[in-house]
């Protein structure tokens, strides 16, 4: 004789089946979706709904009670202002944007310089690894993947998007045709 599963434990297995695979979402939309889901069900506890979304408890505690994630803080010791930092990364924008893009050690030297006017000292060596680790819109290039694109310019496609990025800084600074010099024929 089968015995039907108790009400409970029904209930259980729907709610269970109705989460999405957490295996595919990130610790915080993990989160996101626990608090969401205690809003709409009063009857989950905070608990209950942690055990469900697979998070720690205390994660799920400070994020209803406003505390932001550590991924969107400022690190704890850092030396540069969020403005400064900001400052540093729009100026690598618009040195590439010119096609000087920085070296490391040259972004060093900005946030140093950067420093120096308030006396903070300097930042640390790893300081632009980090940078870039925790800023994704920059990337650091390595200049052997730019020598092998020097060979490949022989390809009229390849070529172009740079006359292109000149025509545009030309465009955008104001400089025109007589101020532009052809440095291979004057034997600069």
């Amino acid at each position: 004789m089968r015995t039907l599963p108790s009400p409970h434990h029904f209930q259980l297995s729907i709610t269970m089946s109705q989460l999405p695979n957490l295996e595919l979402l990130s610790t915080e939309d993990r989160v996101i979706q626990a608090i969401q889901a205690i809003k709409s069900n009063a009857s989950l506890t905070q608990r209950q709904a942690a055990h469900r979304y697979d998070i720690h408890e205390s994660t799920l505690r400070n994020r209803r009670a406003g505390k932001a994630s550590r991924r969107d803080t400022q690190p704890n010791r850092s030396k540069l202002q969020r403005h400064e930092e900001e400052a540093i990364i729009q100026y690598i924008r618009k040195l590439d944007a010119r096609g000087f893009a920085p070296t490391l050690n040259y972004v060093r030297e900005m946030a140093n310089q950067l420093l120096a006017t308030r006396s903070g000292g300097q930042v640390g060596e790893n300081w632009t690894y980090r940078l870039v680790r925790r800023r994704p819109e920059i990337k650091s290039q390595v200049t052997r993947q730019r020598d092998h694109q020097r060979v490949l310019c022989s390809d009229p496609d390849i070529i172009r998007p740079w006359f292109n990025l000149v025509h545009n800084v030309k465009a955008k600074y104001g400089i025109l045709d007589e101020d532009v010099y052809n440095f291979n024929k004057t034997s600069f």
